[in-house]
C-alpha cells in the first residue's frame, strides 16, 4: 500500500483524485473526507497506510478549498477510527481473539451503525470546522478555559490559509485549524 500511494504520487494520481473530488462535492467536500478515511482503513486495515494513501489527496484538497491541510488531514484521520472497526482484518482478529468461527457478517452488522453513526457525526464536526475558521461565516466565539475566559476571532488571513487570532486582551492562542 505505501508503495502504491509513493507511485500514486510520482504518476500524478493524487492531483487528479484531489481534482476529481473537489470538481464532485465542490464546498461540501469537508463532508466527505472522515469518510474517504475510512474507506481507507476498510480497504487497507491500517491507519497509517490510509493516511499515507488518501492524506496527500486531503492535502491537496484543503489547499484547493482554502482551508488549513492539517485540519483536512486530520479529518481523514478521524475517519480511520470508524473505517477501522468494520475493517475485514479487524474482524477477523477479534473473533479469533474468542475463539469464534464463521460470525464474521454478524459482528459486521453490529458494528456498522456504529461506525455510520460515528461518520455521520464526523461530517457534521467537519463542516463546524470549516465554518469556524474558513472565513465563511466571520464568527466570533467564546471559550471559557479553567475560568479564563478567552475571545477568539476567525478571520482570513489570505486566499490560501486561515488563522485562529486571539483578541488583544487576551494572549495568544496556539490554534490552526
Amino acid at each position: 500500500v505505501l508503495g502504491c500511494a509513493k507511485v500514486m504520487g510520482y504518476a500524478g494520481m493524487i492531483s487528479s483524485i484531489s481534482a476529481f473530488c473537489i470538481a464532485v462535492a465542490g464546498g461540501l467536500y469537508p463532508i466527505l473526507a472522515p469518510w474517504i478515511g475510512a474507506v481507507g482503513a476498510f480497504v487497507t486495515g491500517s491507519g497509517t497506510s490510509s493516511g499515507m494513501l488518501f492524506g496527500p489527496i486531503q492535502s491537496q484538497a484543503a489547499t484547493a478549498l482554502g482551508v488549513s491541510d492539517y485540519w483536512m488531514v486530520a479529518l481523514n484521520a478521524l475517519g480511520v477510527a470508524a473505517g477501522k472497526m468494520i475493517s475485514p482484518q479487524t474482524l477477523a482478529i477479534g473473533l479469533a481473539a474468542v475463539l469464534v468461527r464463521g460470525k464474521d457478517a454478524e459482528l459486521l452488522g453490529a458494528v456498522l451503525p456504529y461506525a455510520a453513526g460515528m461518520l455521520v457525526l464526523m461530517s457534521a464536526i467537519a463542516m463546524l470546522g470549516r465554518s469556524l475558521c474558513a472565513g465563511t461565516l466571520g464568527t466570533s466565539l467564546s471559550a471559557g478555559i479553567r475560568g479564563h475566559s478567552l475571545n477568539v476571532v476567525c478571520s482570513r488571513v489570505s486566499p490560501m490559509t486561515s488563522r485562529l487570532k486571539a483578541s488583544p486582551m487576551t494572549r495568544p492562542l496556539a490554534c490552526d485549524f
